[in-house]
């Protein structure tokens, strides 16, 4: 079992900023008011030790180069 992960933690908010930026999107992100306790005390990392360990050769990319792949095979 492997985390598919990049190591390094980033907030929904922020993907959501860098996909309505780089789509050049009107459309707005609006907050709203968390209902109940914060899981994971608002951090999850993951741990890609097993992962580079295996693949050593893998390059993870960072969420500004994976959206814009992710946005040019649309």
């Amino acid at each position: 079992i492997f985390n598919i992960a990049t190591g390094n933690v980033i907030s929904f908010y922020e993907i959501a900023k860098n996909i309505v930026k780089l789509t050049k999107s009107l459309s707005k992100i609006t907050m709203t008011q968390r209902i109940g306790k914060m899981p994971h005390n608002g951090y999850r990392a993951f741990n890609i030790d097993r992962i580079n360990k295996n693949f050593p050769s893998i390059e993870s990319k960072n969420i500004v180069s994976g959206i814009k792949m992710m946005i040019s095979d649309i």
